[in-house]
């Protein structure tokens, strides 16, 4: 289930540095670009991987090239556009994946960090546009939707199956960034979503197979409106007068922290300690505030510590034996 709309662009890289992320477009291979401002990246990448994608069909028989978003430990890779993949085909491999030991300089500080763990997003195919209310959303999964590439020149297998999951009407929640993100240079904000009960279509023999989970993002340097959404369908009553219930689904909304290095991002609704024991929280249920016309606002702080571990090749090998 993949909850991202990425920008409209050729294939690039975004090497996130103390300073705002910074696009740059490519023609055949991923380079890492350097800031020609305080802060600076020098990724100095020796060692790449390859993700073969194998896209199936769609729910809405879409023949437009599908965009793909990776997520890293201070890399951000996009494909989409005329670069985008083609429905129906495998094999469609990208190469030049950023992979190992890197070093990011802030303000004369040299910070290292470990590549490896990745997510991916895709967007999903809408059946119309995107504000209208009766608009249904093919989300899709992606399989892995987050892996760790290990070995001498890893490659990863990525599956795009967006003809398993029931097309879905959405709710959308508005999202703001308070204050704390001045001077934090914290621009992207990856998440994962988890759905325990996203119903699956019966095709297939996977009659009454529930759940699903994606990768999405948020750009506060974005000019389009930030928003999280909530997938809901309608389910008829038995009778001519009953009136149609509306289901929302079980979807909890987690702020990808382990791979951002020099800050943790937090949720912070309407600024009240509500629904939860903390003021700042790094998972929410988008079902709870379903009834409600709320704001949901993220709060920043820097990183203190140790790297985490979606940037440490320690901590990472632990995590995964």
């Amino acid at each position: 289930m993949n909850c991202f709309f990425p920008l409209k662009t050729k294939q690039h890289l975004l090497a996130c540095s103390g300073k705002p992320f910074r696009a740059l477009f490519l023609a055949a291979t991923l380079l890492v670009i350097t800031s020609n401002t305080n802060a600076q990246n020098t990724a100095n990448i020796t060692v790449t991987a390859f993700i073969n994608f194998n896209v199936d069909s769609n729910s809405f028989d879409s023949t437009t090239r599908q965009a793909v978003t990776l997520f890293g430990c201070n890399k951000i890779i996009s494909v989409g556009g005329t670069n985008g993949y083609t429905w129906n085909t495998p094999n469609q491999v990208l190469p030049g994946i950023p992979f190992g030991w890197q070093t990011d300089t802030v303000n004369g500080k040299i910070k290292k960090y470990y590549v490896s763990k990745y997510y991916i997003a895709s967007p999903p195919v809408l059946g119309g546009k995107i504000d209208n209310p009766k608009t249904l959303y093919d989300i899709g999964l992606v399989t892995p939707d987050e892996f760790v590439l290990k070995g001498e020149k890893p490659a990863q297998l990525v599956y795009l199956n967006y003809n398993v999951l029931e097309p879905m009407y959405i709710k959308y929640f508005n999202v703001k960034f308070d204050d704390s993100f001045k001077g934090r240079n914290q621009d992207i904000i990856p998440f994962k979503v988890e759905c325990t009960d996203f119903p699956w279509t019966d095709k297939k023999d996977l009659v009454g197979a529930k759940g699903a989970s994606g990768i999405g993002s948020l750009d506060k340097n974005s000019k389009m409106p930030q928003r999280l959404f909530l997938p809901y369908y309608t389910k008829m009553k038995s009778g001519a007068t009953g009136a149609d219930t509306t289901v929302y689904l079980d979807c909890k909304v987690t702020i990808l922290n382990d791979i951002l290095l020099n800050n943790k991002v937090y949720f912070k609704v309407n600024g009240k300690r509500k629904r939860c024991c903390k003021k700042y929280v790094t998972s929410i249920n988008l079902r709870d505030f379903k009834d409600e016309d709320v704001t949901i606002t993220l709060h920043c702080k820097k990183r203190k510590h140790r790297r985490p571990c979606g940037c440490d090749e320690l901590q990472e090998r632990k995590k995964h034996r």
